[in-house]
């Protein structure tokens, strides 16, 4: 059971945790500056006010969580060691409290049209999971033992959520939670991880074998039927969108990966991102984080500038936003590591960070440290030139 969790956990989770051990390497947790970023290119920054950005005030300052809209959003202070998550426009600086709580938070995933959230808290070992309304209000909440989970929520349906649990106690669950009812239901599915919405009803995974393996076969299964159908081989990781189905695997020499877009409607494939692959010590190619935008049809990644070890590579990455439909790419600026990535619905600004601390302008490549002394470092700088 366990070997078969390690098969499971790794491939999806592995550049969590490796890249934090490469973040480490560079900085310590507590510089929020862009300094954190590292940049090895970027445009003047006595450029960046442009923007007219409001400052986070850093006093109690956690993390930033998520986008509310382009112009808000989430993030957690600690007040008295009550956690609140706060709702911060970002051009006028104006906040509220959005939910507070003496549990630390660990995430907040929105709904597709952001009426729901899904937030993550822990205490000490333990880990809870509540559904939030779009004012904040309580809606469903959920026990249940884990040591790490995958939320997705269904882009069709929006009351339906997808958690997939994993244990290093316990083989990997995975959990449909339907709030459409007064009580939620929470229905167990015969599946394994990774799981995401592929139709209104049904769910893409990973169809993992008892050997050990790098890649795995996806298969799709229809929750209303119960039946199940093969899908695609050879893969690493996937995304889906209503429209698209996104798959990541490996090139036959090992020294690139390649991100495939597929429509899901026509089942063709539409265009392909390649990009030198980083090996990590157990063998497994490592997976930059990543985000597909469907407004403008965009993916957001890091791309490393040649093939390597994940653990000795230190030649930085291009933080590019590939267009699927042109096949071409488009350099933002150049980053140090491969950080956390959260891009706005518009697709025009996404923030990078170990605490989504610093916000990228994709049009014009700048980066704005969000914290109020990062402010007052940039404009220390800028006064130089």
């Amino acid at each position: 059971m366990i070997n078969r969790f390690v098969i499971v956990f790794l491939p999806i989770v592995s550049f969590l945790f490796i890249t934090t051990a490469c973040i480490n390497q560079y900085e310590g947790k507590g510089n929020h500056a862009v300094n954190n970023i590292s940049l090895i290119s970027k445009k003047s920054l006595g450029l960046l006010h442009r923007d007219n950005l409001a400052p986070i005030d850093e006093d109690g300052f956690v993390s930033i969580l998520t986008w509310f809209d382009n112009d808000h959003i989430f993030y957690v202070r600690n007040n008295n060691d009550i956690y609140q998550i706060m709702k911060f426009n970002i051009y006028n600086g104006n906040q509220s409290v959005f939910f507070e709580t003496s549990y630390e938070v660990l995430q907040l995933k929105a709904s597709h049209h952001k009426r729901y959230f899904a937030l993550e808290l822990q205490e000490g070992s333990n880990r809870y999971y509540t559904i939030l309304s779009d004012t904040g209000a309580v809606l469903e909440q959920i026990d249940y033992e884990a040591d790490y989970v995958e939320m997705d929520w269904n882009p069709y349906i929006e009351e339906q959520l997808l958690l997939s649990f994993y244990s290093q106690k316990e083989k990997p669950s995975v959990y449909l939670l339907d709030i459409h009812e007064e009580k939620g239901q929470f229905t167990q599915l015969p599946v394994d991880p990774l799981v995401l919405w592929y139709g209104p009803t049904q769910v893409v995974y990973f169809d993992w074998t008892d050997e050990p393996t790098l890649s795995a076969s996806t298969h799709l299964y229809d929750i209303r039927s119960g039946e199940k159908e093969y899908f695609m081989d050879h893969v690493y990781m996937f995304k889906t969108t209503k429209e698209q189905f996104l798959s990541i695997t490996g090139k036959q020499q090992r020294d690139q990966i390649q991100l495939k877009f597929y429509n899901k409607q026509e089942h063709r494939e539409e265009s392909v991102l390649t990009m030198p692959s980083l090996e990590t010590h157990a063998g497994y190619v490592w997976t930059p984080p990543f985000e597909w935008n469907e407004t403008r049809q965009v993916l957001f990644t890091y791309k490393p500038k040649q093939h390597s070890s994940l653990l000795k590579y230190k030649d930085g990455y291009q933080f590019i936003a590939f267009h699927k439909d042109t096949g071409k790419e488009q350099l933002i600026t150049t980053v140090e590591h491969a950080s956390r990535l959260d891009c706005s619905s518009d697709g025009q600004r996404c923030l990078i960070g170990d605490d989504l601390e610093n916000l990228v302008v994709v049009e014009s490549g700048h980066v704005i440290g969000l914290l109020k002394r990062d402010r007052n470092r940039e404009e220390g700088h800028s006064s130089l030139h």
